[in-house]
């Protein structure tokens, strides 16, 4: 039996450095292409083909999760990623960094951030006991919040004082440190080894996983709608603070007082388990984020808007380490891959409608109706939960207790 304390400090460690790494590529690469002849239009080209591309591998990277082992998986994505910085690295030297291969690279990251980000679920819900599932959680969200606050907070800067060459290395560098900590990181591997059954075949047993339980899973999906809201929000945000006006720190605020808000969860996440039953969070969290999105809609105090965030990324946060805890608790490990990957591509439609949706209505001038939009999609989402969950508790399938601690 290993340590629990050395299997979560590797862990963490392999986190930070993996969400160090994906954020400052997947920063610097835009803003260097933008710097250096590239222009917006290209660069919004080059995100949608990141979504497209992530969305047609998604069906088969998950079903990779349920036929390998996870720790592999992860080490691979780590070693993939470092090798993409090095290229970045060497095309800097060579002076062969054009915006096309720099578009290559990025949609290389994308797709590999996808990928560890639904196998470490997996690997979470085989490595861990239950009765662990909301201190690592919690844990993994504070981690998580602060490699996006340091690569937020510090990528560019560094960017154009280091240039692309350095600012590569070094993210090179983070990857290699989080192939190393997942190396050590102790593995209790329970899902063994389906080589025997085709990918195709296990491929195809996707939507039967998912339609074999289909209530639980609209409830989860239901759940998975405050991701699609906050990356639809930070795109409306900035352009609705340009209209009105507003410097660039007022949009870098916004997005520090989210990332504190969702650090915040992950301390108290332990504590709100305590008092409150998991599948009970998630509608009154949906509930919560409507509220506050609702309110920047009429904000014309831009501290009050930005103080908003801070609430809407507290609740955010909670609803998606209970979502996770709840697929933990409620699939099977040897399909959660694959359950994953049904579900992100649902999540991904809706984030490119999003984006249909933002273009319009900037064409039109009217920004503001985005967040009565995101409000009411949040709003709705409360709802469908609400009444789902009341069709399954009726079924007696939510026994949560063993996440209590």
């Amino acid at each position: 039996m290993f340590s629990s304390t050395r299997r979560d400090l590797n862990y963490l460690t392999a986190r930070f450095f993996d969400g160090l790494s994906t954020g400052l590529i997947l920063l610097a690469l835009p803003w260097y292409i933008l710097t250096h002849g590239g222009t917006g239009s290209f660069v919004a080209s080059i995100a949608l083909v990141c979504t497209i591309t992530s969305f047609a591998l998604t069906p088969l990277l998950s079903t990779f999760i349920d036929r390998y082992s996870r720790k592999t998986i992860l080490i691979a994505n780590q070693v993939i990623q470092a090798a993409v910085a090095f290229v970045v690295a060497l095309c800097v030297v060579k002076q062969m960094a054009s915006p096309l291969l720099l578009g290559l690279c990025q949609v290389i990251y994308w797709v590999t951030m996808n990928m560890a980000w639904s196998t470490n679920n997996a690997f979470t819900q085989e490595n861990w006991q239950p009765s662990e599932y909301a201190g690592i959680s919690g844990k993994q969200e504070i981690v998580a919040q602060m490699t996006v606050l340091l690569a937020g907070a510090t990528g560019v800067i560094m960017l154009e004082n280091w240039g692309l060459l350095t600012f590569s290395l070094v993210a090179a560098f983070a990857s290699m440190l989080s192939t190393f900590s997942y190396l050590v990181t102790p593995h209790q591997r329970r899902v063994l080894n389906r080589q025997q059954e085709s990918v195709w075949r296990q491929l195809k047993q996707s939507k039967d996983i998912v339609w074999a339980d289909k209530t639980f899973f609209a409830f989860i999906f239901a759940a998975q709608l405050g991701y699609p809201v906050l990356t639809f929000l930070g795109q409306l945000v900035p352009i609705w603070l340009s209209e009105q006006g507003a410097s660039g720190s007022w949009f870098a605020s916004y997005q520090l007082l989210i990332g504190l808000g969702a650090i915040t969860s992950g301390l108290l996440i332990k504590r709100i388990y305590q008092h409150i039953a998991l599948e009970k969070i998630l509608p009154l969290g949906a509930l919560a984020m409507a509220l506050a999105v609702y309110s920047m809609s009429w904000q014309t105090n831009l501290i009050t808007f930005v103080a908003l965030a801070a609430l809407f990324g507290f609740f955010k946060s909670v609803n998606r380490v209970t979502r996770a805890n709840l697929m933990h608790l409620h699939t099977d490990g040897s399909t959660r891959g694959r359950a994953e990957g049904v579900l992100g591509m649902m999540v991904m439609t809706v984030q490119s409608f999003s984006y249909i949706f933002i273009a319009a209505i900037s064409a039109e001038g009217q920004t503001e109706l985005g967040f009565t939009a995101a409000a009411g999609v949040l709003f709705l989402s409360a709802l469908v939960m609400t009444y789902l969950l009341a069709r399954l508790t009726k079924e007696r399938r939510f026994v949560t207790n063993e996440c209590t601690l």
